[in-house]
């Protein structure tokens, strides 16, 4: 879709999937791993928009394994932030949507506000239970987006109070799903001793930017085993657009850091003496400085021996200067020849068709690994906001907003007991 034609396109769509009835909805459902289900229509909806992140060029290119110029780092990270920035606008747009047909205008009820609010709360459920799930990666991209505009809602002193409700208890139930992924993370992390992923900067160690090159290749191979059947469009493209858009990112400030060092390496103070000369002139002036007061030596000694004992301490000053420079710079390079191998294994992956993918990935290790990198995401470090929220809720001054927040608390406490202790 062009861009200039998709939000009239998606007001289409939405118009008309609010005309299907709340029975035919409910039968029609979509199963999941473990015995869940959620509806049809939210499953085509979600599948819609990450289909709207799929790239027209090739998703790889400049993935080649070798260094690439900042100025081509750049238009790499502008085509993949483009990527996200598309599934994201239509993300924004559809809960917009979907929220301003559930608000009264002028107390006065709209025309099927009750539809759209019963969508609107079927719709961010499925999502939340979708959390997680390989083939669902715009899940945390719906919930995250409808999270924000929950909490304005609930900030807004004049929002009608039954969307203050409705926002409360998704919030609610998004932070009850966040405290679960917690928990299963922490036992898991304990009962197998498994290193924990990381989110990846510039100061993560390459052992970290190994594992999580490893975690996400695990992703996609299952994902691209699964292409031909699936049908899900865009998937793979959200993946990668999504951590490449990260990998480039520390890349440039990597490049950024290695050109400083460099910079301070050849002009620093380490490689010149106190009085501006270098080590060689120096050390030439000492010996001139010998020949022509060779007759006063013995006088001269004592000065002589502390200016040497200046010089030897400077000189050891500099040369573990240049160790350190010398470490790290090493270290830049690693990380840096980490992340291309990184993005050069994502090319190798998306490349291959779905038969002759090497390796076999069960669906229980991607769902690990996809369980993994949803602890990196945005919605997963939100969990403290959303906490603060619901129990800011408990001061309201509407009765109705009081108990929904009293139950919220339940039931985010029911998977997470430690937030009842928490003194703020």
């Amino acid at each position: 879709l062009h861009s200039e034609q998709r939000a009239w396109i998606l007001e289409e769509i939405l118009g008309s999937l609010i005309k299907v009835s709340s029975r035919k909805r409910a039968c029609n459902t979509y199963r999941l791993p473990g015995g869940k289900s959620v509806q049809f229509i939210s499953v085509l909806l979600l599948r819609m928009l990450q289909g709207t992140a799929q790239s027209p060029e090739d998703l790889t290119a400049g993935f080649e394994g070798h260094s690439l110029s900042t100025k081509e780092y750049r238009m790499l990270l502008e085509k993949h932030q483009k990527a996200i920035d598309s599934a994201s606008s239509s993300t924004d747009f559809t809960i917009r949507y979907l929220i301003s047909r559930c608000a009264r205008r002028e107390g006065k009820a709209v025309t099927n506000e009750a539809e759209y609010r019963s969508f609107l709360e079927n719709f961010t459920s499925d999502c939340v239970l979708l959390l997680g799930q390989p083939q669902w990666p715009a899940a945390e991209l719906v919930v995250r987006v409808y999270s924000l505009h929950a909490l304005e809602l609930l900030d807004d002193e004049k929002a009608d109070i039954t969307l203050k409700t409705l926002s409360l208890e998704s919030t609610a139930q998004i932070a009850s799903h966040i405290a679960c992924v917690r928990q299963a993370l922490e036992v898991e992390s304990n009962t197998k001793k498994a290193s924990v992923l990381c989110p990846i900067t510039t100061l993560s160690s390459v052992e970290d930017i190994q594992l999580f090159h490893k975690t996400t290749a695990t992703l996609i191979s299952y994902l691209q085993t699964q292409s031909d059947s699936n049908g899900s469009a865009g998937v793979i493209s959200l993946y990668v657009s999504t951590w490449a858009s990260m990998l480039i990112a520390i890349l440039l400030k990597l490049k950024r850091l290695d050109s400083k060092q460099h910079s301070n390496g050849s002009n620093g103070p380490e490689s010149q003496n106190c009085d501006g000369s270098t080590a060689d002139e120096h050390r030439q002036n000492k010996i001139h400085s010998y020949e022509l007061m060779d007759d006063d030596a013995t006088d001269m000694s004592g000065e002589e021996d502390g200016s040497c004992s200046e010089y030897e301490e400077a000189t050891l000053d500099g040369s573990l200067r240049n160790k350190k420079a010398s470490i790290k710079a090493r270290d830049i390079a690693e990380k840096r020849r980490a992340i291309e191998a990184c993005l050069t294994s994502y090319m190798d992956i998306v490349h291959r068709s779905a038969k002759t993918v090497a390796e076999s990935v069960s669906l229980a290790d991607a769902a690990d690994a996809s369980k993994s990198v949803f602890s990196l995401l945005p919605l997963y470090r939100s969990f403290e906001m959303l906490l603060t929220r619901v129990t800011m809720a408990l001061g309201a001054s509407q009765v109705t907003l009081r108990s929904k927040a009293l139950r919220a608390l339940n039931s985010i406490a029911t998977q997470r007991p430690s937030v009842l202790y928490q003194t703020s």
